[in-house]
Order: C-alpha cells, then structure tokens, then sequence
C-alpha cells in the first residue's frame, strides 16, 4: 500500500522527499539488527520508512509499538497519515505531530 502522495508543487514547496518502499526497506534491514534496537523517523511524511521499521522490527521479534516513535512537523500530512488507512495500518508506531517555532 503506497503513503501519502502529495503534489508535486506542494511537495516541492515543503522540501519533501517520499523514499521508494524498497529503499526504505534496506535501509531499516542495515540499521536495525535486533529486536532490542528502537527506531525513531523524524520526519515520517508518506509512512514508507515507519511501515520499513514496524516490518523490522516485528520480523526481529521485537515489539513496534515501543521500538518505533515517528514525528511529523506538518500538520496536514499528519493528520493525512494519522487518520487515514496508512494510520491504522502503522497504528504499532507511537505517531507524535511535532511543532515548530514558525
């Protein structure tokens, strides 16, 4: 199930990068080897990375919802995530909406 896709124009004035799955995957298979390591996404933006480290993490053994903490600053795109199927798809992962001094 693909993340949260937002348009071009909008992803460009954000600075958003969305991360192809496979990558993600990888990525999160290299950084984490154990089921007692802890994951933290700090810009969590489409859930690819978040949906990587959950898998991980479950697949090592270890518990997702106290391994995985993941933060989104823009409001819109958490609650995209946050109340859309992706969410309760990751529901495993703490979801925090981070704030900014803007």
């Amino acid at each position: 199930m693909p993340g949260v896709e937002l348009l071009p124009e909008v992803q460009k004035s954000r600075g958003a990068y969305y991360t192809d799955p496979v990558v993600a995957a990888f990525l999160v298979r290299w950084a984490a080897r154990s089921s007692a390591d802890r994951i933290l996404e700090p810009c969590f933006g489409g859930g690819v990375f978040r949906r990587a480290a959950i898998e991980r993490m479950a697949a090592l053994g270890g518990d997702p919802r106290t391994s995985v903490v993941a933060v989104e600053m823009d409001p819109e795109t958490h609650r995209a995530i946050h109340c859309g199927s992706v969410g309760r798809e990751l529901a495993a992962a703490a979801l925090l909406e981070g704030t900014s001094s803007r």
